[in-house]
């Protein structure tokens, strides 16, 4: 009988436990990075000036007992680790809040030691956990964005926020469990646009049939886009009303509201879904949170020759004079429906800021502001609680301007049981067509710069010469608009009502 190797097998013995031992120290979820104390968790911006005044008086705050978290305006706290930590012998890092916060919550990674350098941001949206797949960190700004960051070299990981109201921590952690490995894993498509590479992520429903809408979805300042169509809820609308959603990445995590390689890159997109998806061009709509939504109104105006509709979620246009909504609407080549959604409690786009902004594109889409016209429904929708919405219509074309208020903050509403933007958008924007919209709008194009001349009223006649009145018209077919100018002169224009 052969003698017994004790050697060799104490050393596989001795092997399989050490190995087990370190695998059971990295399977565990880990804390010891993320203290709460005075001295780890610490302000990064804003900071006092000579004097010890805080920017815009917003000082900020964190009680270590309870985790509530202040920032100052576009503030950073967190922690600091000046020789960098090696965080590569985990899966995931998870951040997680008590509640939703309603500021523009981010939660940030830093490959560098000084603030200022670029970071990988995470958006809370209006969700309570972001979970990081450390085995896939990208830059979401800066000269790296796109970029891979190395999770063997971290130096600061941090909560972000606009500031201004409070961020409710509960827990940051590591884990190697699978419970954290996201459930939808959304395709991402790269292209060049005057020379630089661009990249997005879009989802497409199972079973999509052919000439179907695309809804653009674009982050806001200093966002990225992975993530959009998960936190917007997106794709759960889009499973049943069969959609197209793509949700581009801009540069240096902000949109050229000016125009410019932006829109070709939207333009880009567009084509570029028809020829992977035959997507329906006369179908295609805009939204965005934020600065994404300020982007959506500038692709109304540079845009509209593929542009049906538009939404902006605590995000509008910017005007010179954005308190007497001096936005200029350019060259829109078609009436534009516009949804707009505004939290109350939202320090960033505030709400007076939004009616000067809608009653340009009001008057633009020749809405009536009758009081007796303006639809107003307190709550919306149906058993909410704290939301209402404002529409204002043209009884003629039947495009609409409509207004939602929701006891949101800087954030997209994603309540299913009450405000879902994503369910909200689909809903105004789907009754619109490009085509329809260019055939109700030829008088509109044609005097939408006149400064002086401006319709005075309206009639409505059947093709049999029958008088109508324009708020009663609710039945399909050809019309004749009868429109008295203010220079006293007379035009007629056909509308096919659908």
């Amino acid at each position: 009988m052969e003698k017994l190797d004790l050697k060799k097998y104490v050393f596989i013995f001795v092997f399989i436990v050490s190995y087990l031992s370190l695998y059971s120290e990295t399977t565990e979820d880990d804390r010891s990075y993320f203290i709460f104390d005075s001295e780890s968790f610490v302000n990064f911006w804003p900071i006092e000036d000579a004097e010890g005044n805080w920017p815009n008086n917003q000082e900020p705050s964190f009680d270590h007992s309870t985790k509530v978290l202040v920032t100052g305006q576009y503030g950073s706290y967190g922690w600091l680790y000046e020789e960098g930590i090696d965080l590569s012998n985990y899966k995931y890092l998870v951040a997680e809040l008590e509640e939703a916060q309603t500021c523009g919550g981010q939660f940030r990674i830093y490959g560098n030691a000084d603030f200022w350098s670029p970071s990988a941001g995470y958006n809370f949206e209006g969700g309570t956990q972001i979970v990081v797949d450390l085995n896939n960190i990208k830059y979401t700004e800066g000269d790296l964005n796109g970029e891979a960051l190395d999770a063997s070299s971290i130096y600061r990981i941090a909560f972000w926020s606009y500031g201004g109201c409070p961020i409710k921590i509960k827990d940051v952690y590591l884990t190697n469990s699978e419970e954290y490995k996201p459930a939808i894993q959304y395709p991402t498509l790269e292209m060049k646009v005057a020379g630089v590479d661009r990249i997005m992520e879009y989802y497409v429903p199972d079973d999509l049939p052919d000439n179907r809408p695309l809804i653009l979805l674009f982050h806001g300042m200093g966002m990225w886009y992975k993530g959009m169509i998960e936190s917007s809820k997106h794709a759960l609308v889009a499973d049943t009303a069969k959609y197209v959603v793509v949700a581009p990445n801009g540069i240096d995590g902000s949109w050229d509201v000016g125009g410019g390689n932006d829109v070709q890159f939207v333009s880009d997109i567009i084509e570029k879904m028809h020829e992977m998806f035959n997507i329906d061009k006369n179908r295609v709509y805009a939204t965005g949170f934020s600065w994404g939504g300020n982007f959506s109104y500038r692709l109304a105006k540079d845009l509209s020759d593929k542009i049906a509709a538009i939404s902006g979620i605590m995000g509008h246009s910017w005007g010179p004079n954005i308190n007497n909504g001096q936005e200029f609407i350019g060259d829109c080549s078609h009436p534009m429906p516009v949804l707009q959604f505004t939290g109350y409690y939202d320090d960033v786009y505030k709400m007076e800021y939004v009616q000067p902004i809608l009653d340009k594109w009001i008057e633009f889409n020749e809405c009536s502001t009758d009081e007796n016209d303006i639809t107003f429904i307190n709550p919306y929708p149906s058993g909410a609680s704290g939301s209402d919405i404002t529409i204002w219509k043209n009884d003629v074309t039947g495009v609409e301007v409509a207004w939602i208020k929701s006891p949101h903050g800087h954030s997209i509403p994603a309540d299913e049981q009450g405000v879902l933007a994503s369910k909200e958008i689909w809903k105004f924007c789907s009754r619109y067509s490009l085509d329809k919209l260019k055939e109700n709008s030829a008088n509109i194009i044609e005097n939408s710069n006149a400064v002086d001349l401006y319709v005075v009223s309206k009639e409505v006649y059947t093709l049999l010469g029958e008088n109508i009145s324009s708020s009663d018209l609710n039945r399909h077919g050809l019309f004749i608009i009868k429109k008295t100018m203010s220079d006293k002169s007379v035009e007629f224009e056909k509308v096919l009502i659908r």
